[in-house]
């Protein structure tokens, strides 16, 4: 069955990965109607996947117990790609863009979790994995109720990262107003062993952050 279940993963992350795959459905539903199958979907993955870890992952396993899960899981594994791709027939295209990231982020970490299992792995190590499935599952439930309020959240999404690059820039273009040397590491100078943490910029470099700057005001 862990066979199946894999093999069922992957089958969705090739149809999320192809432009061509379509909805198997005659007729398009509602959004509401959509969301609330997407988040029931994700809600039984969350739910079975638990039941996995509890034949597979505790000590000792019970692969015999797993068996029926297993097959469940997979057919939900099926629904949630099947669904994903009804989103994209839609015209809300914040929407179904926030669908196809969620769906590849429960793919991609059941994937990895089934991989563990497949590898006779249990314990904390497929614990770590089945609470990262979880927390993709957690996001997936939090789907947009509407098209206008996915825009709002890439939108923020997008603009929390547009001040976080200005203050860099900021930074780099007046470096005692960031507090000097005694303002907090980026992680940059222990990853290259402080040879660069000291390292000023050149005139050349100046301009091209200074017309960065000016480009995204």
């Amino acid at each position: 069955m862990l066979k199946v279940a894999v093999a069922s993963v992957e089958d969705g992350l090739n149809a999320m990965n192809s432009h061509t795959a379509k909805s198997a459905l005659d007729a398009e539903p509602t959004i509401n109607i959509l969301r609330k199958d997407f988040i029931g979907i994700v809600s039984l993955i969350y739910s079975y996947s638990t039941r996995v870890w509890i034949a597979l992952g505790k000590q000792p396993p019970t692969p015999s117990a797993a068996v029926p899960t297993l097959q469940e899981l997979s057919n939900h594994i099926r629904s949630l790609y099947g669904c994903a791709l009804v989103f994209r027939d839609l015209e809300d295209r914040a929407l179904s863009a926030e669908v196809h990231t969620s769906t590849i982020d429960i793919l991609l970490t059941m994937q990895v979790l089934l991989q563990a299992y497949s590898a006779q792995q249990n314990g904390e190590d497929v614990m770590r994995k089945t609470a990262a499935l979880h927390e993709a599952c957690e996001r997936g439930k939090n789907l947009s109720t509407d098209n206008r309020e996915a825009v709002l959240k890439m939108w923020k999404q997008d603009s929390e990262a547009l001040k976080d690059a200005i203050k860099e820039m900021n930074a780099l273009l007046c470096p005692e107003s960031a507090g000097g040397n005694d303002s907090p590491s980026d992680g940059w100078d222990e990853l290259l062993e402080g040879e660069v943490g000291g390292a000023e910029l050149s005139t050349e470099d100046l301009v091209v952050v200074k017309k960065v700057r000016v480009d995204v005001s």
